[in-house]
């Protein structure tokens, strides 16, 4: 398996520029819509026998507009491949408009089997196909709509989304009220903001993306809302060292924290940072944990927190971290004070997150919050954070103006200078688990150490992190997987030159 391989274009784009798009493929290319509409059934009914190729029955599920429409088309596009296809409706098809409505009699004229969903006892095919609601859901779902996604859900039939899952956002991958939980889903022209992040990734199953034959120069007339971080377009960032290098060149990371009962933070951050690279590492924490952070790797130097010369230490550090198992005690909130005080590049993580909101830095600055610390940050709660993760991340820029920041989670995504979100579509369920965040935030520090610029070393630690996350589950599983697993496959990954055959 290569886990390198792009299923989906890195282009990503809202709601908003897939609808131009479309009006643009009509009026500016003369693609008429029911020709559209046709494109997106065959290629949906293409991978439906891609993914499921014993199927000879399938139910759909039809809704209103257009999303109807496909589905309509994809029934009388089944029947003509010698398949049984039943229709089930939720808004009596002699409603619909438009090319939705061409759909319907398409399917009318090849005797396709039509019922109200409401008069179905039992679903019976297959395969369900969801051609419920797409992109234009706005509100959450209800009544007879949000029961037929209750009883789509409730069934062990596999499930394939035509576009988006109903009920989620298209936009933020919100769910509105109920959403389905598809097995695949086939979204139409563009990849939508919404299938990457957040709660969506629980519903949207295996995603493909059919851009429905469009002339490339419809997509080049915009810049896309968002990019997927990808590994194989970061490999030229992996310049060989210089044979006559030494640690002074590469980097001196120094991480402040791990209060009583938290050295494993520290410990884990300054692991990270070695293994990235970095020349040199200084953890200043508790003087009874230094034992267990040099007795599991000597070559960190630490130093306790009531014996350093801190005007000295941050003079030689080319980056500082703070946070990491900080807590929140008055010795954390002086260690906080010095080690923001010098005038140079802050990774904020964890507890740091929770001074900074009292500090007034104006620094160069990597914050990787989690969605609570956002919330924490923002003055909201977690559910508004995850609810629109975009807007929460153009929010913490706005509060923030010299921070860059990773707003963690599934899709984890950046906000970059020039206000394109990039999102990391890698990474898996079995990263949840204590100390996977110190170590992103050690890798952070350690890439901008080596004199990456502040952006590319936060987009580099993102994917490295994931993909090294993704390696361990690929050979041994998620569950069980522990921060310290992914410290050899970060050493590999920052070394193309010697991981070629690592994902193979």
């Amino acid at each position: 398996m290569n886990l390198y391989t792009a299923t989906l274009p890195n282009e990503i784009y809202s709601t908003d520029q897939i609808r131009e798009f479309e009006a643009a493929a009509i009026n500016d290319y003369g693609i008429a819509e029911t020709e559209l509409m046709s494109r997106a059934a065959e290629g949906a009914l293409n991978y439906l026998q891609a993914l499921w190729p014993d199927a000879s029955s399938i139910c759909i599920i039809a809704g209103a507009g257009n999303n109807a429409g496909d589905g309509y088309y994809l029934a009388r596009l089944a029947i003509e491949r010698g398949m049984l296809a039943v229709i089930y409706y939720l808004t009596p098809p002699e409603q619909l408009t438009g090319a939705a409505a061409w759909a319907y009699h398409q399917a009318q004229d090849a005797q396709i089997v039509m019922m109200d969903f409401a008069d179905v006892d039992v679903l019976e095919a297959d395969v369900i196909v969801d051609a419920i609601l797409g992109i234009g859901l706005d509100r959450p779902l209800e009544g007879a709509y949000s029961e037929a996604v209750t009883r789509i859900n409730d069934n062990l039939i596999p499930v394939l989304s035509l576009d988006i899952p109903t009920g989620i956002c298209s936009k933020t991958g919100n769910v509105l009220g109920n959403a389905v939980i598809a097995d695949a889903t086939v979204t139409f022209i563009g990849v939508k903001s919404g299938l990457m992040t957040g709660k969506a990734l629980d519903h949207i199953g295996e995603l493909f993306c059919d851009d429905l034959n469009l002339p490339i120069e419809i997509f080049l007339q915009v810049d896309a809302y968002a990019l997927q971080i990808r590994y194989d377009m970061i490999l030229d960032q992996f310049e060989p060292r210089l044979k006559n290098s030494h640690k002074g060149d590469n980097g001196h990371v120094v991480i402040v924290g791990g209060d009583y009962g938290m050295a494993g933070a520290v410990s884990l951050a300054a692991n990270a940072a070695l293994r990235s690279g970095a020349g040199l590492v200084t953890v200043v924490t508790r003087a009874e944990h230094i034992p267990a952070i040099v007795g599991f790797r000597p070559e960190i130097m630490a130093i306790a927190s009531e014996h350093v010369d801190w005007e000295q230490l941050l003079a030689r550090a080319d980056v500082i971290v703070i946070g990491c198992g900080l807590g929140r005690s008055k010795w954390s909130e002086q260690m906080f004070t010095h080690a923001s005080a010098a005038d140079k590049p802050l990774v904020i993580d964890a507890d740091g997150l929770h001074f900074l909101k009292q500090a007034k830095l104006h620094k160069d600055m990597i914050i990787t919050p989690h969605p609570g610390e956002a919330a924490n940050l923002l003055d909201c709660d977690t559910a508004t954070i995850q609810a629109d993760r975009y807007q929460a991340l153009k929010s913490l820029k706005q509060k923030y103006p010299s921070a860059l920041a990773v707003l963690k989670g599934a899709g984890s995504l950046i906000l970059d200078e020039n206000d394109t979100f990039l999102i990391c579509s890698a990474g898996n369920p079995g990263m949840s688990s204590a100390g996977m965040g110190d170590v992103l935030t050690g890798l952070v520090a350690g890439l901008w150490a080596q004199e990456h610029d502040q952006g590319t070393a936060l987009e580099m630690a993102v994917i490295i992190h994931a993909l090294a996350g993704d390696f361990i589950a690929l050979e041994r599983g998620e569950r069980g997987m522990i921060a310290t697993d992914l410290l050899t496959i970060i050493q590999q990954l920052v070394n193309p030159d010697v991981e070629e055959d690592l994902f193979e």
